[in-house]
């Protein structure tokens, strides 16, 4: 059970969910040499849904984009916990992190770096990540 918002009043729905590399390698093994780009959108959960897809990964090394997200309010520690972990998981799997700005600009980057330029940031800061196999 997840919440869930209609008209404003908090209720719960259910919601059934299958386990990614599970569906895929069971349903489209025949397929997996054809992935060459993987998009998260998953408003905050990117992080977690790109470690899940690590097998899957690790097999076919595609380009993956991904939003990552600075609240002001997270900066001290949930934002650089999951920043880190990004770092971290990106490392384990050979990529190379590449930061894509307000204008399009796309530049290879030091996410740690970037953060810490951010601390003095006012409002909720979402960006697109591409990450690429290096």
């Amino acid at each position: 059970m997840v919440p869930y918002f209609i008209n404003d009043k908090k209720t719960k729905l259910s919601v059934k969910t299958v386990d990614t590399n599970d569906f895929i390698f069971k349903n489209y093994v025949d397929h997996l040499h054809k992935i060459k780009f993987i998009k998260v959108d998953a408003e905050g959960y990117d992080t977690h849904i790109v470690n899940n897809l690590k097998p899957l990964i690790d097999s076919i090394k595609p380009i993956i984009q991904m939003e990552w997200i600075v609240n002001p309010d997270w900066v001290v520690h949930d934002t650089i916990e999951s920043t880190q972990f990004i770092i971290d998981t990106i490392e384990c799997m050979n990529y190379d992190v590449y930061y894509v700005n307000k204008d399009l600009n796309i530049s290879l980057v030091d996410l740690m770096e970037h953060l810490m330029s951010l601390k003095n940031c006012q409002e909720i800061t979402a960006c697109d990540l591409i990450l690429k196999p290096r």
